[in-house]
């Protein structure tokens, strides 16, 4: 009978350090048999998107409160036309800012929870691949949110777009996006291990993202005013710099901050 308890102690055991041991096994291969950066991207990408198609988690949370943030700002800011297209670039903007919160968020939270951010740190180029996957992950949902709630507030405000313009906002708002998530996802892999990070978050995120945010603002005004399309292209080139920016020291930041945890 002891020997059958022992035995099954011993398998358990087994299984239990076999996630750790799958880094260093990965990691003992040669460079012809590891994975290159964008296929290890790819499948850290594809296993976060399968996870939350599963549950639908983050995406109904972010869509509905999206939603209500549209809704609530419009009975407090509609009074007439001229209002309503004054105020829905702020409308549009901070919606997907904190809509895009919830989500960044939730960024590191099973890898947290499943402990492997330790065993992925000793794979060669996993936090490079890391930081692109959580930066597409959070882009994906970051556009999602995006293409909910600028029709909403087009709709609800009742904001006149021509065709023509519809090219140069969805250029805008990809390019904001894009660099809140670039910021994001750093800090979210900043604030991994402490325990309020939904509270810090916005705190340490807002105060950086707003340089971009307050283009993205400008941008969007300066189209729903009909401008002339230059003065929009010199707003989404800055917005263009500022992403690479961003994308660029998140690289590099991020490969650090994972090496510090």
């Amino acid at each position: 009978m002891s020997d059958r308890r022992q035995a099954r102690a011993t398998r358990r055991g087994a299984g239990e350090t076999g996630g750790e041991a799958a880094a260093p096994r990965a990691a003992s291969l040669g460079p012809g048999l590891r994975p290159g950066l964008g296929r290890q991207a790819w499948l850290l990408l594809r296993m976060d998107l399968l996870s939350e198609l599963r549950t639908l988690e983050t995406p109904l949370t972010i869509l509905f409160f999206a939603f209500l943030q549209v809704v609530i700002f419009t009975f407090a800011f509609w009074a007439d036309e001229d209002t309503a297209r004054a105020v829905a670039p702020g409308v549009l903007w901070v919606t997907i800012t904190f809509a895009g919160t919830l989500a960044i968020d939730r960024s590191f939270a099973k890898e947290q929870d499943g402990r492997t951010l330790t065993a992925l740190r000793l794979v060669p180029g996993a936090p490079r691949a890391l930081y692109l996957a959580k930066l597409l992950s959070n882009l994906t949902f970051l556009l999602m949110v995006v293409c909910f709630a600028t029709p909403l507030v087009i709709g609800i405000l009742g904001v006149s777009l021509e065709a023509g313009q519809l090219p140069l906002l969805g250029l805008t708002l990809l390019l904001g996006v894009l660099g809140f998530s670039a910021l994001g996802t750093v800090f979210s892999a900043m604030l991994v291990s402490v325990r309020r990070r939904g509270v810090l978050l916005p705190i340490v995120l807002y105060p950086v993202a707003i340089p971009l945010i307050v283009m993205g603002v400008k941008a969007t005004v300066t189209l729903l005013e009909r401008r002339p399309d230059p003065e929009v292209w010199s707003w989404l080139r800055l917005m263009t710099a500022i992403d690479v920016l961003y994308v660029v020291a998140g690289a590099w930041l991020f490969t650090s901050t994972l090496d510090d945890e």
